[in-house]
């Protein structure tokens, strides 16, 4: 089945949305980080892999955004949905049994702003805040960024690998900003996983590293 995303408008409201990046603290992510009361789940591309192998409890919707159409970092879900670009990845997967399919402008109304939409296309975790507001999500954990932390811009040790980007630390350093102003009209907090971690997950939280915010890039 391939649909549009606006099947999908506002069928989370209320809900938190957990954004799954692919930094090195995602090799230590695991179902406890996933509170009881469910959400929505974006992983971006090949943080999928590590998605479907923790268990997720079921009253969790995991929608894998694959985004850009780059061969090397395009990942089929076993059982996930996919969330494909119009113009860059719609073509993906044709045969994959649920893909609905957005467009940045039509669907999420975003504009060229000189910060972080340029010629009508933005970086995937700016489209997956986006569509985490277009589904009605009153919170966004953006989980495994760790760069936007603590400066981090090394990839997950996972089995697999993950695409290295030669390009990676620059395109980091954009993302600090653009993430900045997606989300500063919405409640949202990052996550770093930890190993061998079995609390509450607020322990865990980090409102204090979000000071560039206010005070702007480093």
């Amino acid at each position: 089945m391939t649909d549009s995303v606006q099947k999908l408008k506002m069928k989370f409201k209320g809900k938190t949305a957990f954004i799954i990046g692919k930094g090195p603290s995602l090799k230590q992510l695991t179902r406890e980080y996933f509170p009881l009361d469910g959400g929505l789940v974006i992983p971006l591309n090949e943080s999928i892999k590590i998605i479907e192998k923790i268990n997720i409890p079921a009253n969790f919707f995991i929608i894998s955004q694959q985004k850009d159409g780059k061969p090397e970092c395009m990942v089929q879900p076993v059982n996930a949905p996919l969330l494909l670009n119009e113009k860059e990845s719609k073509y993906w997967f044709k045969n994959h049994h649920t893909r609905y399919i957005f467009d940045l402008q039509k669907d999420y109304k975003l504009k060229n702003n000189k910060v972080s939409v340029f010629g009508g296309n933005c970086c995937s975790v700016i489209a997956a805040i986006e569509f985490a507001k277009f589904c009605g999500c009153k919170k966004i954990m953006l989980m495994c960024f760790d760069f936007l932390v603590n400066g981090n811009s090394l990839y997950p040790n996972i089995s697999g690998g993950l695409y290295e980007d030669p390009e990676r630390l620059e395109h980091l350093k954009s993302m600090k900003k653009q993430v900045k102003f997606h989300v500063k009209n919405i409640n949202h907090k990052f996550v770093i996983p930890v190993e061998n971690y079995n609390g509450p997950v607020d322990i865990y939280l980090y409102p204090k590293c979000l000071s560039w915010l206010t005070k702007g890039t480093q």
